[in-house]
Protein backbone atom coordinates (compact mmCIF):
# COMPACT_ATOMS: atom_id res chain seq x y z
CA UNK A 1 0.00 0.00 0.00
CA UNK A 2 2.80 2.51 1.01
CA UNK A 3 4.56 1.75 -2.46
CA UNK A 4 0.89 3.23 -3.79
CA UNK A 5 0.77 6.42 -2.37
CA UNK A 6 4.90 7.18 -3.31
CA UNK A 7 6.12 9.75 -5.71
CA UNK A 8 7.99 8.09 -8.33
CA UNK A 9 11.39 9.94 -9.45
CA UNK A 10 11.49 11.19 -12.47
CA UNK A 11 13.96 12.99 -14.34
CA UNK A 12 13.18 16.90 -15.45
CA UNK A 13 12.21 17.34 -18.94
CA UNK A 14 14.70 19.53 -19.56
CA UNK A 15 17.70 21.95 -18.26
CA UNK A 16 15.37 24.79 -18.60
CA UNK A 17 13.00 23.56 -16.21
CA UNK A 18 15.50 22.61 -13.53
CA UNK A 19 16.33 25.97 -13.65
CA UNK A 20 12.93 27.38 -12.51
CA UNK A 21 12.47 24.77 -9.88
CA UNK A 22 10.44 21.84 -11.29
CA UNK A 23 13.02 18.98 -10.85
CA UNK A 24 10.83 16.51 -11.71
CA UNK A 25 7.53 15.97 -13.24
CA UNK A 26 6.05 15.32 -10.22
CA UNK A 27 2.85 17.52 -10.11
CA UNK A 28 2.29 17.15 -5.96
CA UNK A 29 5.78 18.36 -5.34
CA UNK A 30 6.30 20.57 -8.42
CA UNK A 31 3.03 22.80 -6.68
CA UNK A 32 4.63 23.34 -3.08
CA UNK A 33 2.32 24.27 -0.16
CA UNK A 34 -0.72 26.13 -1.91
CA UNK A 35 -3.54 24.35 0.05
CA UNK A 36 -1.51 25.26 3.07
CA UNK A 37 -0.96 28.63 2.62
CA UNK A 38 -4.92 29.13 1.46
CA UNK A 39 -5.68 27.38 4.55
CA UNK A 40 -3.31 29.52 6.48
CA UNK A 41 -4.60 32.69 5.06
CA UNK A 42 -8.36 31.88 5.95
CA UNK A 43 -7.29 30.62 9.54
CA UNK A 44 -5.86 33.96 10.00
CA UNK A 45 -8.80 35.87 8.66
CA UNK A 46 -11.45 33.41 11.05
CA UNK A 47 -8.76 34.15 14.28
CA UNK A 48 -8.53 37.89 13.75
CA UNK A 49 -12.84 38.02 13.25
CA UNK A 50 -13.13 35.96 16.75
CA UNK A 51 -10.50 37.84 18.58
CA UNK A 52 -12.17 41.33 17.41
CA UNK A 53 -15.34 39.67 18.82
CA UNK A 54 -14.20 38.64 22.18
CA UNK A 55 -13.05 42.40 22.36
CA UNK A 56 -16.11 44.01 21.07
CA UNK A 57 -18.18 41.94 24.10
CA UNK A 58 -15.62 43.07 26.74
CA UNK A 59 -15.49 47.22 25.17
CA UNK A 60 -15.43 48.12 28.83
CA UNK A 61 -11.69 46.56 29.36
CA UNK A 62 -9.52 49.17 28.26
CA UNK A 63 -6.97 46.10 27.52
CA UNK A 64 -10.20 44.78 25.32
CA UNK A 65 -10.06 47.81 22.76
CA UNK A 66 -6.19 47.78 22.70
CA UNK A 67 -6.51 44.40 21.40
CA UNK A 68 -9.53 44.93 18.90
CA UNK A 69 -8.21 47.54 17.54
CA UNK A 70 -4.68 45.69 16.91
CA UNK A 71 -6.54 42.97 15.16
CA UNK A 72 -8.64 45.08 13.53
CA UNK A 73 -8.50 45.74 9.48
CA UNK A 74 -10.60 47.67 7.28
CA UNK A 75 -12.07 45.59 4.18
CA UNK A 76 -10.72 42.26 5.88
CA UNK A 77 -13.17 40.04 3.96
CA UNK A 78 -12.39 41.68 0.73
CA UNK A 79 -8.69 42.00 1.49
CA UNK A 80 -8.93 37.95 1.97
CA UNK A 81 -10.93 37.69 -1.84
CA UNK A 82 -7.59 39.97 -2.90
CA UNK A 83 -5.24 37.87 -1.52
CA UNK A 84 -6.89 34.52 -2.68
CA UNK A 85 -6.61 35.92 -6.80
CA UNK A 86 -3.37 37.38 -6.18
CA UNK A 87 -2.25 33.38 -5.23
CA UNK A 88 -4.35 31.98 -7.65
CA UNK A 89 -2.64 34.21 -10.49
CA UNK A 90 0.63 33.26 -9.26
CA UNK A 91 0.23 29.66 -9.36
CA UNK A 92 -2.11 29.64 -12.30
CA UNK A 93 1.41 29.29 -14.54
CA UNK A 94 2.84 26.88 -12.29
CA UNK A 95 -0.61 24.67 -12.53
CA UNK A 96 -0.25 24.95 -16.26
CA UNK A 97 3.73 24.00 -16.33
CA UNK A 98 2.82 20.98 -13.81
CA UNK A 99 0.03 20.09 -16.87
CA UNK A 100 2.14 19.87 -19.26
CA UNK A 101 5.09 17.85 -17.15
CA UNK A 102 2.19 15.61 -15.74
CA UNK A 103 1.39 14.60 -19.59
CA UNK A 104 4.81 14.40 -20.21
CA UNK A 105 5.81 12.33 -17.76
CA UNK A 106 2.74 9.46 -18.34
CA UNK A 107 3.37 9.50 -22.00
CA UNK A 108 6.85 8.54 -21.25
CA UNK A 109 5.68 5.49 -18.76
CA UNK A 110 3.44 4.79 -21.48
Amino acid sequence: MANNLAFVETSPLDQNFEMFGFGNKNMMINSGSYFLIQSLMFANFLVSKLIQKICKANAENETARKIGTFFFTPNAFQRLWNAYLKLFMETYFDFCFGVVLNSVAFAEAI
